[in-house]
Parts: structure tokens; sequence; C-alpha cells
């Protein structure tokens, strides 16, 4: 069947041909097959494709139909079961919500671990935030207290690479003295 498909493309290279010699026709005739070779290879890759696309929507529906749901008595049990081990698990309830709408269980995660999966996530937000806002206002400060520091940053970074924070050192603290260690070291 695919050597009837390829005939008319064989006999329109026999055309292009301007000289119909014998060594002409045969050179015709091969780059007519290799031409139909060709097609017939692109339609095999066509098919192919479309194969892996219709085989990749059947996963994403396998995949969207094995999805986790929890059962009311499930979630109240975990949450029951997190008030227990975790008091201040309410305080970051409004972020586990919104990380609610982010994350979705996998399959064979039991309730209570996902629950605990959310309050932990949101506990160390919370935590990453309060974090940036406290080194905000100490820069906010600092920056008040000495406005040329910013010239000596680069040397200061260099110097907080092999100088950690002493014991008991604020932040204030501590960038203030790699502020004094870089000022001096520069001329």
């Amino acid at each position: 069947m695919q050597k009837l498909l390829a005939l008319p493309i064989i006999l329109a290279g026999l055309f292009l041909e301007p000289a119909f010699g014998q060594n002409s026709i045969i050179q015709s005739f091969e780059r007519g097959a290799r031409l139909a070779d060709d097609q017939a290879t692109a339609n095999a890759q066509r098919e192919l494709l479309r194969a892996q696309t219709e085989l990749l929507r059947a996963q994403t529906r396998q995949v969207q139909q094995q999805s986790v749901t929890y059962s009311n008595e499930e979630i109240q049990a975990a949450f029951t079961r997190l008030s227990q081990r975790y008091a201040d698990w309410k305080q970051y309830e409004p972020k586990m919500t919104t990380l609610n709408a982010l994350l979705t269980p996998s399959k064979g995660l039991l309730a209570y671990d996902y629950v605990l999966s959310l309050y932990l996530l949101a506990k160390q937000k919370a935590i990453e935030e309060k974090a940036d806002s406290e080194v905000s206002t100490t820069i906010v400060e600092f920056t008040k207290q000495y406005p040329d520091w910013k010239q000596y940053e680069q040397a200061m970074l260099r110097l907080g690479e092999t100088r950690l924070p002493e014991n008991n050192e604020t932040d204030s603290q501590y960038m203030k003295r790699l502020y004094d260690l870089a000022k001096q070291a520069r001329p």
C-alpha cells in the first residue's frame, strides 16, 4: 500500500530533472523514493506523537481520579490529634488554610499526616516571615545609626564568612562589629 502511495511521488521525481538520460531517471527515481521514505517517516512520527498525547491524557485522568479526599470524621480526628500534640496549631490555622489550597494530599497519606504537614509548613513560613521582618528592622535601624555602612557592605559580608556572631550578640551588635572591622581595614 505504501509503495502505491509513493508511486506519484516517484513519478513526480522523474520530471524534476531537466535531462532525461538513464542516470537522471535513476537519480529522479531515487530522489522520489527518498521523498516517499521521508513522508512515511513523518507520518509515523505524527502517529506516534498522537499516541503519546493520548497516553499522557489517560495518565493525567487516572491521577486526577486517584486524588485523595478525606471524610469529615478523618479530618476531625486529625485536628483532635494535632490539638493534643501541638497546642499552638490554632495560631497557624490561616496559613494552613492557604497551604491547603496549594498542596494536595497524595494517595496513602493519612489525614493526620497531611494536617501535620500543613501545620509544620505554616509554622516554618511564620518563622521565616518573622526572621525576615527582624532583619529588615535591624537594617533600617543600623542605616539610621551608620548611614555610610553600605560602602563597607562587601567587606562586611566577607568578614561575616569567617567571623560568626558571638554568644548573646544581637544582630545589631554583630553588624556593628563587622562594620567597625571593615572600616578599620579600609585605608
